[in-house]
């Protein structure tokens, strides 16, 4: 049973489903809404402000066609701004291209806007265990793209232990973060900026197929690479 409300953020430009959800959200038992931001931009300043406070999101719902920057830009700055929350997109797109984009940006869920409420919320709660979420239809797209892939490029996708590709500054930083060291002090320690450990731990995200620390530093120490 869930001790605390999980605090879900949304990025939606149009005002009647942003109030929509926010309804939602502070109206169901184990929700509570702690931030909504009607552009990308917004979202970009404030999220990571917030990160180390108690309003921190657990959850962020992200539409895709927002004015000006887009959702899956929003989502790589986030991620780049240390940004841990886990990003479920609700939006209306179905194309395969779209879906396909937004998982690579970092999304760890895709939604259609006329999933019904429970199921919203179910899906929420199934982000915030570390599980993925889909709607249906998005499941089968996703179903059938995979399909048409020459066999090699299956394995690829289908192989999330692959550290091969790691460099040496990756591994390192890694383990850094595995033993609870910040941002800065890896960079301190290892005598770079901030912005380039972000690099490191971007690019470490995109290779071991992950989309925070946790997965990162648990499915490298999989391998074998920290003892």
């Amino acid at each position: 049973m869930q001790n605390s409300p999980i605090k879900v953020a949304i990025v939606e430009d149009i005002d009647v489903l942003r109030q929509g959800m926010v309804a939602l959200l502070n109206g169901s038992p184990g929700f509570r809404c702690v931030g909504e931001f009607c552009t990308g931009e917004d979202a970009c300043i404030i999220l990571p402000e917030l990160e180390h406070t108690d309003d921190r999101a657990d959850v962020l719902l992200m539409d895709i066609n927002l004015p000006k920057m887009n959702g899956l830009d929003c989502i790589r700055i986030l991620r780049n701004s240390a940004v841990e929350a886990r990003i479920l997109m609700l939006t209306i797109l179905q194309d395969e291209e779209s879906i396909f984009a937004a998982l690579e940006a970092g999304a760890n869920g895709y939604m259609l806007k006329n999933t019904p409420a429970m199921k919203l919320l179910e899906s929420v709660q199934d982000v915030h265990n570390g599980l993925g979420a889909m709607s249906g239809q998005i499941a089968l797209k996703m179903m059938n793209a995979f399909r048409k892939l020459p066999p090699s490029h299956k394995e690829h996708h289908l192989d999330n232990n692959d550290y091969v590709l790691l460099t040496q500054r990756e591994q390192e930083t890694l383990q850094y973060l595995s033993v609870g060291k910040t941002y800065q002090q890896i960079a301190d320690t290892m005598s770079v900026s901030l912005e380039t450990v972000r690099t490191h731990i971007k690019n470490s995200y995109t290779k071991l197929h992950v989309n925070n620390k946790h997965d990162a530093v648990r499915r490298f120490r999989q391998q074998g690479r920290m003892g």
